[in-house]
């Protein structure tokens, strides 16, 4: 359907794959949460935890970053953008759809500025303080786990 407004339609599943990464790293990288690797059932906590009325402001804060970077990583001419991706150009060939949609999305064989990407924003959101705020919702609630 034409539509005048802009949509993500196209990155919404790039969001949920950065947004579940950056908040896979929070979990990892707080010790009173005691999780050497994160299970489909700690995520499903945090965003449960995360989605309630008392963390509403830190899934905000959380999706920030995420839309940040998904942005930037879709905004043509961008240093560290799909359309500067090796397999952007030489296995999907310039088809922004099937590159989005490829299984491989995220790996550093199909995407490693995707992934160096999520690298500095994970480090930003750390250094601006996000990751405690988030972490000490998810502490406060008993989860994950």
């Amino acid at each position: 359907r034409q539509t005048t407004q802009v949509t993500r339609r196209q990155s919404r599943f790039l969001f949920y794959y950065v947004i579940m990464r950056m908040l896979s790293q929070v979990i990892l990288l707080t010790p009173e949460l005691r999780r050497p690797a994160v299970t489909a059932s700690d995520m499903t906590d945090a965003v449960l935890t995360l989605s309630s009325t008392d963390g509403g402001a830190q899934l905000d804060r959380l999706s920030g970053g995420a839309l940040t970077l998904v942005d930037e990583y879709l905004t043509l001419g961008s240093d560290n953008s799909a359309f500067t991706e090796d397999s952007f150009s030489r296995v999907h060939n310039g088809d922004l759809n099937a590159f989005l949609k490829a299984e491989e999305l995220g790996k550093d064989s199909h995407s490693p500025k995707l992934r160096q990407s999520l690298a500095v924003t994970n480090a930003a959101f750390n250094m601006s303080g996000g990751r405690k705020i988030v972490a000490d919702t998810l502490i406060d609630a008993g989860r994950p786990g």
